[in-house]
């Protein structure tokens, strides 16, 4: 039977001290054989571990941490008990200084024998050093003994679980995933319906999707942590949310009878953002639609596809009559193709093209991030939208006459229920961590 998992997600705390750091992590449920701590040089932290619940459900643990500046994953030590899991990281300094100690005591020991070969006959002399030898032999092939046994089942002082970070023939290295880092971002950007996030915070998301190469200094200590996990130069690509161009989804080139079906998985969605990628088979079209009170970030990951976007005129300090009244005047944005790579499209509630509109030209995968994320409770209902030429007219010109302007167009209100299909899919790609 498949195992069915469920994200455990821990409480913990970080105890500070002058000679080392420590991590509390609470695991209510979980035993010591169904942890691991991972410790790498690059200064990251990782837990993981999985237990059963009951037939096929398991409780998945995966929690990345940051280690502390100052202190020495390389010495680190863990250990596991009533359902807690404590993790000691060791100050440099303080390691340091346990070392000048060793090596003192080292070169007193040496020097004091060195003075006994002196002063002793050489009778005397060869029975030291042949039992030196020999314990030195013994005391060499014990700790090789017991470094092997460590190496495969950790070292056990009490009954409790005793795990070592050393340094590794062979160099490991792991980061947090880009996603992860993009949901991190998330949570410390978006604050909930009615806010707009700050200049510094959309720059923030832009160099994570990938508009820059430069890394963005700023002082919030979450940017911090993504910024030691890795580099803003990592722009988002379709592998960071588990696609792939060899899908045979991206290798058609032609759509579908009837009307194209569209498919969308959710990463991630909260009252504040939600994540989510929209896959457009050729000649899908997603109608104009609007996002209300909403900052939007839009990141074509594969294909080639047409956007078209307008702002709202406001009609008080407009001097344009409207024909209808089911029509509304929007000021033209945007009406251009891209191909992936390319920059992140960004709207606001009141600018930057906040009714748009795709069309496919090849399969395509866009990465949608919205704050806060559409709500009917909370008056951010989406409505679609079909636009119309707008004319201009000189005097004692009709409606049969004028010239089209190009920078402008009628909005009219449109129900699309019954022509666009929309599938949600499970997200298969590398998962968010949330705590």
């Amino acid at each position: 039977m498949e195992k069915s998992y469920e994200v455990f997600t821990p409480s913990f705390e970080w105890i500070r001290g002058k000679a080392a750091d420590t991590l509390r992590v609470r695991l209510q449920g979980f035993e010591k054989n169904q942890i691991k701590v991972q410790a790498d040089n690059e200064g990251g932290l990782r837990i993981t571990g999985e237990r059963p619940l009951g037939g096929n459900r398991w409780s998945k643990l995966w929690q990345d941490f940051a280690v502390p500046e100052g202190c020495s994953a390389e010495a680190m030590q863990a250990k596991f008990q009533e359902e807690t899991l404590w993790v000691t990281l060791p100050k440099r300094e303080a390691q340091k200084g346990k070392e000048l100690l060793l090596n003192a005591v080292a070169a007193v020991l040496v020097f004091l024998g060195l003075a006994l070969l002196a002063f002793c006959p050489v009778s005397v002399k060869l029975v030291p050093w042949a039992v030196s030898r020999r314990a030195l032999g013994a005391w060499m092939k014990v700790e090789a003994s017991n470094g092997e046994e460590e190496k495969r089942s950790g070292t056990k002082r009490n009954g409790e679980m005793l795990v070592r970070g050393r340094r590794c023939r062979r160099r490991t290295r792991w980061r947090v995933t880009a996603i992860q880092r993009l949901f991190l971002a998330c949570k410390s950007v978006f604050k909930g319906p009615g806010t707009i996030p700050e200049p510094a915070d959309v720059e923030m998301l832009q160099l994570l999707l990938g508009i820059s190469s430069e890394p963005l200094p700023h002082p919030r200590v979450a940017l911090h942590e993504l910024i030691r996990f890795g580099s803003f130069s990592d722009k988002m690509r379709p592998d960071d949310v588990g696609l792939s161009t060899d899908l045979l989804f991206f290798k058609s080139k032609s759509s579908s009878k009837g009307t194209p079906r569209i498919t969308y998985a959710t990463i991630y969605k909260c009252d504040n953002f939600s994540m989510c990628i929209f896959f457009l088979p050729p000649k899908a079209v997603i109608p104009l639609h609007d996002h209300p009170g909403m900052t939007v970030f839009s990141k074509l990951l594969v294909g080639s596809m047409h956007i078209k976007s307008y702002d709202w005129l406001d009609p008080v300090t407009t001097s344009f009559s409207t024909p209808s009244a089911k029509l509304r005047l929007a000021k033209l944005v945007l009406d251009s193709e891209f191909t992936a790579p390319c920059s992140t499209s960004i709207l606001y509630p009141t600018t930057g093209g906040n009714i748009h509109t795709f069309t496919a030209i090849t399969p395509c995968a866009v990465l949608d991030v919205l704050g806060p994320p559409y709500s009917k409770e909370d008056d951010h209902d989406i409505t679609y939208y079909q636009d119309h030429p707008y004319r201009k007219y000189s005097d004692g010109d009709t409606d049969q006459g004028g010239v089209e302007d190009h920078c402008h167009g009628w909005l009219e209100e449109i129900d699309v229920s019954r022509y666009l299909k929309m599938d949600g899919v499970a997200y298969l790609g590398p998962q968010v961590i949330d705590g």
